[in-house]
């Protein structure tokens, strides 16, 4: 797997471990696409990567992955973009019982680590292989 001049999207960019993804990734690629909900943090990333390479282009895609219509409109843009890899990285987690847990908060986990992970990668598989 050849990093040097990739495109890649990065979803859950603004902290943590897709933080730290787009940091490694900033001084071989050619183009990230950090995807995350808190477009302040998106847009202090963009400005590190791009001090660290000039030449990397970085766009950012302010979503929530717990909204279907935003998830679907990401997948949507995302069709034609010519991307090489794909870090599905936004997650969302719990602890306790499940049988006791908030449904609201389960359903958000179902939208966010399934059905927004399964349309993101559906939408750019045929452009990876």
């Amino acid at each position: 797997m050849n990093l040097d001049n990739c495109s890649a999207v990065v979803t859950g960019a603004s902290a943590g471990i897709g933080r730290e993804l787009a940091r490694q990734l900033a001084t071989r690629a050619k183009l990230l696409l950090l995807v995350a909900r808190r477009r302040d943090r998106l847009e202090q990333l963009r400005t590190e990567l791009v001090a660290r390479n000039p030449a990397l282009r970085v766009e950012i895609r302010q979503t929530d992955l717990s909204n279907l219509e935003q998830t679907m409109q990401l997948a949507a843009l995302l069709t034609n973009e010519p991307i090489d890899f794909l870090i599905n990285n936004a997650g969302v987690g719990d602890h306790g019982s499940f049988a006791t847990a908030d449904p609201i908060h389960v359903n958000e986990q179902v939208l966010v680590n399934v059905l927004a992970l399964t349309a993101l990668t559906r939408a750019l598989l045929p452009r990876m292989i």
